[in-house]
């Protein structure tokens, strides 16, 4: 029982396994016409695929601290609000965040710069741990490279996930937003 990340874009991605917020396994800079695989256990994962870039990569340590601290603090808050203390928790901050008004970024020794695009990534949530999935990761972008090996995006191609549950036969396709 597996889940088979194939990576059919034209841009390295990094990928998020998550459950609860908790990230679970995770790949950073997944490049293109790579696969990677992961084997989660009996439960349900949520998943997020990115693009990557030099400054975007996923740190779980990191992460589920955050996380794990924040329901804590929630957990904790609820306990002390039953005894009529107050409390005020935090809140748990994003793994990642992808967006902004001009992103730069490497490619295999190519600078490239995006104007006004929003990278956003894709989710694809409620996947059981045990039923055997692949996830094609297709889009990226249209362009050219050239004499001074500065790449010129023409168009951008959000990333899309084209999942399959190769246990139940049930299939479908999720777009970044």
């Amino acid at each position: 029982m597996s889940f088979k990340f194939q990576n059919e874009s034209n841009v390295p991605v990094n990928i998020a396994v998550s459950n609860g917020g908790v990230i679970y396994f995770h790949k950073n800079g997944l490049n293109p016409e790579q696969t990677w695989r992961c084997k989660p256990a009996w439960v349900w994962y949520d998943i997020m695929v990115f693009w990557s870039t030099p400054d975007n990569k996923i740190d779980p340590i990191k992460h589920n601290w955050t996380r794990i601290g924040a329901l804590s603090a929630t957990t904790v808050g609820a306990a002390l609000a039953v005894g009529a203390i107050a409390f005020t928790g935090g809140a748990a901050t994003p793994a990642v965040v992808v967006a902004g008004a001009s992103v730069a970024a490497g490619l295999a020794g190519v600078a490239f710069e995006v104007a006004n695009a929003a990278l956003n990534p894709a989710h694809l949530q409620a996947l059981y741990g045990v039923d055997n999935y692949t996830i094609k990761i297709t889009g990226g972008f249209d362009g050219h490279v050239d004499g001074r090996q500065v790449l010129t995006v023409s168009r951008i191609k959000p990333l899309e996930l084209h999942w399959r549950n190769k246990t139940s036969g049930s299939r479908g396709v999720v777009k970044a937003k």
